[in-house]
C-alpha cells in the first residue's frame, strides 16, 4: 500500500495502513475500520505479525531485497513488495510467480483484473490487486510499457520497434498533453515519430546491431566454503547443547563433531564449489534489419524486414523477434493517403536452469557433481535441491505471441490555413504460453501419487482492436510572427481480448509431455479471461503565440467510455498552459546563435482515467454446477453493478524548463 503524505479525501494515510507504525486502535472511518479488523483478523487467525518498512526506491531497495532473498533470511516469513523500483528484481527472478501457489485463484472477485493484466508477463504474475488496494491520487505505482495500449493506439511494441526507423521520441506528462491524448495517457504520452520515407531510386539499406553480455559474478560477495562452515560454527550449528542421540544413546555431539570434521577435511582438501558460475554463461545476441524504399513525386514506398535474437546470460534461453511490414504513400493534389501493414512474432524460451537465486543458496562445501558427472542429490541440508538436476530434465517454460496491424492515414491540405487529417488502425494478435513440468523433478520428490507428478498448464490468448480520429486545424500566422491555431476532432477505440489457461497433471514419463498423455486435471475446470471496451471522445484545443516569444493554450475534451455507469458515460477534461520563449527576448541576442531552445513553460488542468476492469459496472453472475434445480442450473452474484460509476479525475499542475545549446549537443529538461 501506498499514499503520499498529502491525505487525500477516500484514501488512507500510511500510518493507518500499516499496523507497526501506530495503529493501535481502529481509527473510526469507513476503509481505516476495515483495513484494522482485517489485519487484527489474519494475525489471530495465523498467529503472525503484520507490518510494513519503508525502504527508498533505488538502490537501497534492489540492494535490500537481494540480501534477504541470497542470505535465505528468516527475518520475514512472506513480503509483499511494492512496485516501486521492481523491475530489476523481477528480472532477476527474486520474486515468487504467484500463479505457482496453488490456493490463489485469480478468478475469485476480489482480485482486480486489470491490475493482473497490465502486470503479468505470460503466465508469470509478480505482482497483483485485490479490492483493498488503496492508491493515491498522484502516485504512478509501476511503469510498464503496456502492450495492449500500443495495440489499441496502432503502434508497434516498443521493445521490438527497430530503432533504426525511429526518427525521435518525445515523452510528454504535462496536463495540456494529457488532456489532448486522452484518459489512456493519464499517466503521461510518449510520442514516436518515424523516419518519413524520401523521394529516391530504389535503395537499400541494411543494419546490423551485435550485443555481448557476460555475466559479472565478482559483484556478489557471498561466503566461500572455508567461511560458510565457520559462520556455522559460531552460529551453534554443531553445538548438540549436551543432547542424547536417541538412536545410540551416545552423546549427539559425537555426530555433530563427525559431520563437522568430514566437512572440513573435503575443504582443507580443496572443496571450494562454484555454484554462480554453473547456469551462466556469456551471450552473443545479433539484429538485422533490412529497408527497401524509393519512389517517385506522388508515389512512395517501403519495405522492411527484420530479425533479431537476444540470448541472456542464463544459459538456454533466448527471444526471437521476426517482422516484416509494407509502408504506401499517396500523393494527389493536396490530399496524402499513407497505409502501413505489419506482421510481427516473437518467440520467447526461457532458461532450464530455473533462478540464479537458487545457485547463490546452493552450499559451497557441496560438491556440484558426482565422480560419474551426475549432479549431486546428497546435499548438507535435506530440504535443498541441487537446481542443475532440473535443467537436464524435460521440463520447459515458453511463449510465442504473433500480431497482425494496419494502419492507414489521410492528410488533406485544403488551403494554408486549414488542415483535415484522419488516422485508423486495426490490429489482430494471438499468443500461447506451454510450460511443463517433468515428474521427475525435485518438487515431486515427497510426492507418492504417480498421478499428481508432472504438470502441463497451457495459455492462449487472442485480441482484436481498432481506432481511429479525425481532426480538423486551422492555422493562421501574422505578419509579426504570431500565430493562432485552433484544432478539433473526434476519435473512437474499442478493444475485444481473451485469454484461456489449461492445466493438467499426471505424466509417467519425462519425454512424453504432450498435454494428451496427462491423466487428470489439478481443479475441476480450466479458467479465462475476458475484456472487452469501447470509447468515443471529442476535443477541441487553442493556441496562441505572440512572437514566439509568449504561449498560451486550452483544450476542452469530453470522453464517453464503456467501463462506466450508464448514469455517467462521459467524463469532460481541461487544461490550460503558459510558455516563454526566452532565446527570442532582445536580451538574448547577443549568446542566441548557441541556443536551440530555451524555453519556460507552466500548465494545469484535469485528466481523467479508467483503473477498474472493464465490466465492473456491471451487475455479474456465475452459474455453480452444484446448485442444480428442475429450471437449470443456479448462479450467484459475483460482482454488484454500480450505474453511477464514474470517471476518476485529477488535477495536475506542472512546470519546467527546456534547454537545448550548441545544436542540440546539449540538452538539459526540468519538470516540477
Amino acid at each position: 500500500h501506498y499514499t503520499t503524505e498529502g491525505n487525500h479525501e477516500g484514501y488512507v494515510p500510511w500510518d493507518e495502513i500499516c499496523p507497526s507504525t501506530g495503529m493501535e486502535a481502529s481509527p473510526g472511518d469507513l476503509v481505516g475500520d476495515m483495513i484494522y479488523d482485517r489485519t487484527a483478523w489474519l494475525e489471530e487467525q495465523y498467529g503472525i505479525v503484520m507490518g510494513c518498512e519503508y525502504l527508498a526506491h533505488g538502490p537501497e531497495f534492489v540492494t535490500r531485497v537481494r540480501t534477504l532473498v541470497e542470505t535465505t533470511s528468516q527475518d520475514y516469513q512472506m513480503v509483499d513488495y511494492f512496485a516501486f523500483g521492481a523491475q530489476k528484481l523481477m528480472g532477476q527472478d527474486y520474486f515468487l510467480n504467484m500463479s505457482d501457489i496453488e490456493y490463489i485463484d485469480f478468478e475469485d472477485p476480489w482480485w482486480v483484473d486489470s491490475a493482473i493484466d497490465a502486470l503479468s508477463l505470460g503466465n508469470y504474475v509478480e505482482f497483483a490487486a485485490s479490492d483493498m488496494l488503496l492508491l493515491d491520487k498522484g502516485a504512478t505505482t509501476l511503469l510498464y510499457y503496456n502492450i495492449g495500449l500500443a495495440e489499441d493506439l496502432g503502434i508497434e511494441d516498443l521493445y521490438d520497434l527497430d530503432i533504426n526507423e525511429i526518427e525521435n521520441i518525445t515523452v510528454l506528462k504535462d496536463a495540456s498533453a494529457t488532456a489532448l491524448y486522452g484518459s489512456k495517457a493519464a499517466n503521461g504520452v510518449i510520442v514516436i515519430s518515424r523516419k518519413p520515407i524520401m523521394e529516391s531510386t530504389v535503395r537499400v539499406q541494411y543494419n546490423f546491431t551485435g550485443n555481448f553480455q557476460t555475466p559479472v559474478l565478482s559483484d556478489y560477495n557471498i561466503l566461500n566454503a572455508a567461511e560458510k562452515l565457520e559462520y556455522e560454527r559460531l552460529a551453534g550449528l554443531y553445538d548438540a547443547k549436551g543432547a542424547i542421540d536417541a538412536a545410540t544413546g551416545l552423546p549427539l555431539q559425537y555426530k555433530y563433531d563427525k559431520l563437522y570434521n568430514q566437512r572440513y577435511q573435503a575443504i582443507a582438501a580443496g572443496l571450494n564449489s562454484d555454484w554462480l558460475s554453473q547456469p551462466a554463461r556469456n551471450a552473443l545476441s545479433h539484429d538485422h534489419s533490412l529497408r527497401v524504399y524509393g519512389g517517385a513525386s506522388n508515389l512512395r514506398y517501403e519495405l522492411t524486414g527484420r530479425f533479431g535474437d537476444t540470448r541472456g546470460v542464463m544459459k538456454g534461453d533466448y527471444r526471437k523477434r521476426y517482422s516484416m511490414g509494407f509502408k504506401l504513400d499517396y500523393y494527389i493534389g493536396t490530399l496524402t493517403i499513407s497505409n502501413r501493414t505489419t506482421y510481427q512474432e516473437v518467440d520467447v524460451l526461457n532458461s532450464p536452469y530455473g533462478s540464479f537465486s537458487q545457485y547463490v543458496e546452493m552450499n559451497p562445501y557441496d560438491r556440484i557433481y558426482n565422480a560419474d558427472g551426475t549432479p549431486n542429490t546428497d546435499l548438507a541440508w535435506e530440504e535443498m535441491n541441487n537446481p542443475l538436476e532440473e535443467a537436464l530434465l524435460g521440463s520447459f517454460s515458453k511463449s510465442s505471441s504473433r500480431t497482425f496491424s494496419n494502419s492507414t492515414d489521410l492528410r488533406w491540405d485544403i488551403s494554408k490555413m486549414f488542415l483535415l487529417t484522419g488516422h485508423f488502425n486495426v490490429s489482430s494478435d494471438m499468443g500461447s504460453s506451454d510450460i511443463f513440468t517433468s515428474p521427475k523433478s525435485q518438487i515431486y520428490k515427497n510426492e507418492t501419487d504417480l498421478t499428481k507428478k508432472g504438470q502441463y498448464t497451457k495459455g492462449t490468448s487472442s485480441g482484436v482492436s481498432y481506432n481511429g480520429n479525425i481532426v480538423g486545424t486551422f492555422n493562421k500566422f501574422f505578419e509579426d510572427n504570431s500565430l493562432v491555431s485552433i484544432s478539433g476532432g473526434w476519435e473512437i477505440n474499442y478493444s475485444n481480448n481473451n485469454g484461456a489457461t489449461t492445466q493438467a497433471i499426471g505424466f509417467f514419463n519425462d519425454q512424453l509431455s504432450y498435454i494428451g498423455n496427462a491423466v487428470g486435471y489439478p481443479t475441476d475446470k480450466p479458467y479465462g479471461t475476458q475484456s472487452k471496451t469501447a470509447d468515443v471522445g471529442f476535443f477541441t484545443t487553442g493556441n496562441y503565440s505572440f512572437r514566439n516569444r509568449y504561449f498560451v493554450d486550452a483544450t476542452w475534451r469530453t470522453t464517453g467510455s464503456s467501463q462506466f455507469g450508464e448514469n455517467n458515460r462521459f467524463g469532460h477534461f481541461w487544461s490550460g498552459g503558459l510558455g516563454w520563449n526566452i532565446m527570442n527576448e532582445a536580451f538574448m541576442k547577443g549568446v542566441k546563435k548557441n541556443f536551440d531552445v530555451f524555453k519556460l513553460r507552466a500548465s494545469t488542468g484535469y485528466t481523467g482515467k479508467v483503473s477498474f476492469s472493464p465490466f465492473q459496472a456491471m451487475t455479474m453472475y456465475q452459474y455453480m454446477n452444484d446448485y442444480e434445480y428442475k429450471n437449470g442450473i443456479g448462479a450467484i452474484p459475483v460482482t454488484i453493478g454500480n450505474e453511477d460509476l464514474t470517471w476518476e479525475r485529477t488535477m495536475n499542475y506542472n512546470a519546467g524548463l527546456d534547454l537545448s545549446m550548441f545544436h542540440r549537443r546539449l540538452n538539459f529538461t526540468l519538470d516540477a
